[in-house]
Formats: structure tokens, sequence, C-alpha cells
């Protein structure tokens, strides 16, 4: 019995001008991108990288998709603590109001109790001035 379910990773950027299949991310169902998600995430880590701003476009209408990944990368300390800034700058700080709420949680706990990466790249201060407009 043959599966209906498609692979689309094939549209997942191969390199740092892979732009190739943009639009076609962006025409995905939410049940079709959804696997995709956490490998389009790694290029919000490097935002002077050319497909990182299309990237982005492509995330930034997903973001109740986006919640449960972002808010386990932000909880881990193991990851990037630049990748941790750019999510928080590029996605979070541009969802609308009633999704920068769901981070609040999240987002005070970097800006109040960082750990040491988080301070040294700044993930704290990024945190309290997407809190501050949340309030």
């Amino acid at each position: 019995m043959m599966s209906d379910i498609k692979d689309y990773s094939k549209y997942l950027p191969k390199h740092h001008m892979d732009n190739y299949y943009i639009e076609e991310l962006k025409d995905l169902t939410d049940q079709e991108i959804q696997p995709l998600l956490k490998d389009l995430l790694v290029w919000v880590k490097n935002m002077h990288q050319a497909v990182s701003k299309e990237v982005v476009t492509v995330l930034l209408p997903r973001e109740k998709l986006l919640k449960d990944i972002i808010i386990e990368l932000l909880e881990n300390e193991r990851t990037d603590s630049i990748l941790k800034y750019n999510i928080i700058a590029y996605l979070i700080n541009e969802f609308s109001s009633e999704s920068k709420k769901e981070y609040q949680d999240v987002l005070e706990r970097i800006a109040n109790k960082p750990i040491k990466w988080e301070v040294y790249s700044e993930v704290d201060i990024i945190a309290k001035k997407v809190l501050e407009t949340i309030k």
C-alpha cells in the first residue's frame, strides 16, 4: 500500500545561497511543512546568509506551529545562544501580540536568570526588549 505522504525535504536549502524552493515552502500546508520546521529554524542562526532572511519569511506565518519547537529550543541550555537571539529578534519579536504572550515565561527566565552564554550573546537583553512589547 502506497502512502500519500510526500517528502518535501527536497525543498530545504542546501547551502547559504539556495533560495530555489522558497516559494514552494511558502505554499506548503501546515501539515506538509511541520516536519521541516526544525531544519528551517537552523537557518535563522546566521542572519548574514542570503537564504536566512527568506527562510524567516517562510517561518513567520507559521507562528502557531513553531511554538513548541521554539520553546524547547529556548529552554535548552545547549541550544546555541546566537540561534536563541535570532529566534527572539527575528521571529518572536515579529509575531502577533497574542503569540508573543505564549513565550512570556521562557522570555522572563532568559531575561531574569540567563545562563552565561545567553548573557555573552545578549539574549537576555533582546528577551527584555520583547517582553516590554508584551506588557
